[in-house]
């Protein structure tokens, strides 16, 4: 029913004739009539006994309670595992931390709890491991990201800890945010050091599922920048290999070389896991990124029995992507890979009303791979033409791509005066932007209709000049636009110039028009 989840909504049954509609008693002992229809409910109503059940798990220390209520919170109300109890202002990390359960802490954050959420007492989780004494928490929390430090005066925020505990604090914070400043700067020296001193037991990691660097784990971490001998010695500390990041992405899907790849798959990892947007590796792959190919990345992953029949959550398999960035090369491995693709793909935007391949292309600049998919029998679905074309036009960019398939969309037959829902035309809309002089020349050459008439009864001259498009206006008057028609209040496309002598100053009128221009203050 898409009904609002956290405010009050004004339900008329009339409105929902698929639904029967039912009203909770508030009388638990309440005697019906016979024959009456109720429904008996099984799961709480509401999110606030929702929130209650799962601080009383937390509190029991019930970790398997606590997992299943988080996997049922996920998909609808995923913002429960942050929310306040209304009556105590509880957040459930900080009950967890409060009860120094490590196992529990870690199970929020890795389902989205913040780490620096603050409670109805204003406090956040760290305060309470560290009131507690819980220094394998406090050490999880910093791993997180938690801050300790009062950025006004550079003091531990929280005195009741004892001193030992607010020096390791401390230290372990400094030493995280200056490894965390230099992995993303693009060293990955502390990544392997962090790995090393684990190794070793000198400076052990609460957990080496911690996204401890910008939302990602050092698994993650070391897989994007392929250190293969790192991502080899964390799957040998085992780190699970289908590990995730702060984007549901396993460290599979942000390997960008073969051999990185090829551990992962060895030590098992899934090779067609969605993260939170629905995206597989393979999606990700042929999406790549600019100046790389990945072809063996791509090759690898269909060995491997990479899927190319997964959409994402917009409805996209790992072949639009491809066409998406204009990759002609896994465009021709992924049909090649599946006699059935073709046909897939057009089951595909049938019943999820999915774009083309040639739309995807043409819309991303890449006019070579539109040709080329259009040779192998893709074709544009009904009204997608018309779609790129107006989208072209409304564009002030000014760039060649752009010109060039506006050209070829109309070569293949596209109406060059084809409307939008407000009747305007093509040139109607490109005389809107200077930038847009070539094509509006082009459109002009295939015989667009330069008086062409929209809702607002105005032609492209009038919308030119409202514009105050000097040289649009021009061409227009080269191709025939008419001076004389008027509007529906009676004024011509010239009544509307609002300074003359800036149109007259332009000098790129002929003597004619530059004296229809000084007699209109006249009229």
């Amino acid at each position: 029913m898409h009904l609002l989840i956290l405010e009050s909504t004004d339900v008329n049954p009339e409105n929902y004739p698929d639904y029967e509609l039912f009203l909770e008693a508030r009388s638990h002992n309440k005697v019906l009539k016979a024959n009456s229809l109720f429904l008996y409910q099984v799961f709480p109503g509401n999110t606030t006994q929702w929130l209650r059940i799962l601080h009383q798990a937390i509190n029991e220390n019930d970790y398997s309670g606590t997992e299943n209520l988080l996997s049922l919170f996920k998909e609808n109300c995923f913002h429960l595992v942050d929310s306040n109890e209304k009556s105590s202002g509880n957040v459930a990390l900080h009950l967890a931390c409060q009860n120094g359960y490590f196992d529990i802490a870690l199970l929020l954050l890795e389902n989205g709890a913040s780490v620096n959420k603050r409670d109805g007492n204003n406090q956040k989780p760290i305060h309470y491991a560290m009131r507690g004494q819980y220094r394998d928490v406090c050490q999880l929390l910093i791993e997180w990201g938690s801050r300790i430090l009062d950025q006004s005066n550079g003091q531990i925020y929280y005195s009741t800890s004892k001193y030992t505990l607010k020096e390791f604090c401390k230290e372990y914070s400094e030493r995280w945010q200056a490894a965390v400043s230099r992995v993303l700067k693009g060293d990955t020296e502390p990544v392997k050091e962090i790995v090393e001193d684990h190794e070793s037991g000198k400076h052990a990691m609460a957990s080496l599922r911690s996204r401890c660097i910008d939302g990602s784990t050092l698994l993650h971490v070391a897989a994007y920048f392929g250190e293969d001998t790192c991502v080899e010695r964390l799957l040998k500390l085992s780190v699970d290999t289908d590990v995730l990041d702060y984007k549901g992405a396993t460290p599979l899907q942000r390997c960008k070389d073969a051999k990185t790849m090829q551990i992962l798959l060895k030590y098992g990892a899934d090779v067609n896991w969605k993260d939170n947007d629905g995206n597989t590796a393979l999606h990700m792959m042929c999406y790549g990124e600019p100046g790389e190919s990945m072809m063996d990345c791509i090759q690898l992953l269909l060995t491997h029995k990479a899927s190319i029949r997964k959409s994402n959550k917009k409805g996209l398999l790992p072949i639009h992507c491809a066409a998406m960035q204009g990759r002609q090369d896994v465009l021709q491995l992924l049909i090649e890979s599946d006699p059935k693709e073709r046909e897939l793909i057009n089951e595909n935007m049938t019943k999820r009303d999915t774009p083309s391949l040639p739309f995807l292309a043409l819309m991303n600049g890449h006019l070579e791979s539109a040709k080329w998919l259009i040779s192998n029998m893709f074709h544009f679905t009904t009204g997608e033409d018309v779609e790129l074309l107006f989208d072209m036009v409304c564009s002030k960019d000014r760039n060649d791509s752009k010109m060039h398939i506006v050209n070829f969309l109309i070569r293949h037959g596209l109406n060059v005066n084809n409307c939008d829902k407000n009747g305007n035309s093509p040139l109607h809309l490109a005389v809107l932007y200077i930038e847009n002089y070539d094509i509006v020349k082009l459109l002009l050459s295939y015989k667009a209709e330069v008086n062409a008439v929209n809702k607002d009864l105005n032609t492209p001259l009038f919308t030119a000049i409202k514009s105050s498009n000097f040289h649009g206006a021009k061409l227009l008057m080269d191709y025939g636009a008419n001076l004389d028609y008027q509007d529906r209040e009676g004024l011509t496309a010239f009544d509307h110039i609002k300074n003359i002598d800036d149109w007259i100053a332009s000098g790129i009128f002929s003597d004619d028009i530059n004296e229809l221009l000084r007699a209109k203050p006249l009229n």
